[in-house]
């Protein structure tokens, strides 16, 4: 039990974030009264310690950041989104200079310096052979995959991503920091350098990266995770996952107590905490099905990432992705050599050199996207779901492992289901005639119908005898026409 030893303790960090005083202060004394109850006295004092710290580290309020954390995005609403440390600004249009890394003084851009100006000038020249070099299929992905830059991806690409649970990509995560330290401790080895020398080289390489990617939340808990295992290392101990995972929790959240209150920080924790917990069972759970190695693996570290998150995902969005599994099962083969070839890549842009490694980069994107591209258009890609009904659901998934191959059956029944085409979509550039009910008719030149009468929801598919598509927008919800011709609304896709 040694390894939740830190749990209690990050949980109350966590907690204590989130409710208001007197609310957190109540909770931690109950806390400690059951730790003693218990007969746990360090706990007893360890819960309201590191909460105490916490809420006295959030009181602490940082000066106004004039720096641009992330790269600026546009939103659905036209407007573009600028990250100024915990904070964001919001223009109508995006002012001259404003990039990762600049100064905003004055209520103008200035250009970034020193480390953030390498960092931007890597990025761009990256970005910029990126663009001459590849594919239109890869050239949003890679620099997505390798620095979590997603500026080169459109709003249809990501609404793609997030309807087939493969956004993560895009977002540096505990996996990239991995395969960055391992990558540089194969290469120290390699050159006979002593075990030190190694975790030296695995810092220094991990610094860069997270000084080129920038200080965003998943990149800060991945780093943090990963200082915590080289610490282990280098004290020539065992550190055990969930104790480690507690302790960069707690890190983090004394670093920037916001952290509590996000969604992507509680998705990474969740993610992780689901892998190290679920995987070995799941793995267990389907070795009688007797799929090759690397496939099961896959598949059980799917699943206890998806079940770990999906709760969260449904509070936050509504809906959840029923292909996320699947998607990411698919593409779990690319995500290494697009990661390791990609940094390489960064590396020689200035120098003019990148050509050769994006082009042995592109066949892995260019799976990782047509893979995304299918799964987002077969028949349902997102249902509405509450958490409640996601974890019940997983539950019975979890009850069911015990007959993997029941599993395995109803896995290719749905799979089959998903695929039955669903006819001919409404295009990008449909012609739409708002009408009542009644109006609705097949009328050459007319692509789709958007119906302005309320009432109550009505039954799907819903299309006129000719196939033309008809959008209840006042009965379903928003509904959107997405760039893969699906209808998304309220629920979900049509």
């Amino acid at each position: 039990m040694s390894e939740l030893r830190l749990l209690p303790a990050a949980l109350a960090a966590w907690l204590v974030l989130l409710l208001p005083v007197p609310g957190n202060l109540v909770a931690l004394a109950v806390g400690a009264a059951v730790a003693w109850g218990l007969g746990q006295r360090g706990q007893a004092v360890l819960i309201p310690g590191v909460g105490l710290a916490t809420i006295i580290r959030a009181a602490v309020v940082p000066a106004p950041s004039t720096t641009v954390t992330a790269t600026p995005r546009r939103l659905s609403s036209g407007q573009w989104a600028v990250p100024l440390g915990p904070d964001t600004k919001f223009f109508d249009h995006l002012p001259a200079g404003a990039v990762k890394g600049s100064h905003y003084i004055n209520g103008s851009f200035a250009p970034p310096t020193g480390w953030s100006g390498f960092a931007h000038e890597v990025s761009t020249s990256f970005a910029q052979a990126v663009t001459a070099t590849v594919g239109p299929s890869s050239q949003g992905l890679i620099p997505g995959m390798v620095l979590g830059d997603t500026s080169l991806q459109t709003q249809a690409e990501r609404e793609m991503f997030i309807s087939t649970g493969l956004s993560h990509l895009s977002a540096v995560s505990g996996a990239n920091i991995s395969l960055v330290t391992t990558a540089a401790f194969i290469c120290m080895r390699l050159l006979g350098a002593s075990p030190r020398l190694q975790v030296a080289g695995a810092v220094a390489a991990m610094a860069v990266f997270v000084g080129l990617v920038g200080p965003e939340p998943s990149v800060m808990r991945a780093s943090v995770t990963g200082l915590v295992g080289l610490a282990a290392v280098v004290a020539s101990a065992r550190m055990q996952p969930i104790h480690a995972l507690s302790l960069g929790v707690i890190a983090l959240l004394m670093l920037r107590p916001g952290l509590a209150g996000d969604f992507g920080f509680a998705l990474s924790v969740a993610a992780t905490a689901g892998i190290v917990v679920a995987f070995p069972y799941l793995y267990r759970a389907l070795a009688p099905v007797r799929l090759p190695d690397i496939l099961t693996r896959a598949l059980a570290v799917a699943i206890a990432a998806d079940a770990a998150t999906i709760p969260i995902v449904a509070a936050m969005t509504g809906q959840v992705s029923v292909v996320a599994v699947l998607a990411n099962i698919l593409v779990a083969p690319a995500t290494a050599p697009v990661t390791i070839l990609g940094l390489m890549a960064v590396i020689a842009a200035p120098l003019g050199l990148a050509t050769p490694l994006l082009h042995a980069v592109e066949p892995f994107t260019w799976w990782i996207y047509h893979v995304a591209q299918w799964a987002a258009g077969l028949n349902v890609t997102t249902v509405v779901a509450s958490p409640v009904a996601v974890v019940l659901a997983y539950g019975w998934v979890f009850r069911l492992l015990r007959h993997p191959r029941w599993v395995l059956a109803a896995a290719v029944v749905g799979l089959v289901v998903l695929c039955v085409p669903r006819g001919q979509p409404a295009r990008l550039d449909t012609v739409v005639a708002i009408v009542s009910e009644e109006q609705a008719r097949d009328v050459p030149g007319v692509d789709a119908y958007v119906i302005s009468s309320p009432g109550p929801p009505n039954a799907r598919p819903v299309r006129t005898p000719g196939g033309i598509p008809v959008l209840y927008p006042q009965r379903d919800g928003p509904v959107r026409v997405m760039a893969d011709g699906t209808q998304r609304g309220r629920f979900g896709a049509r």
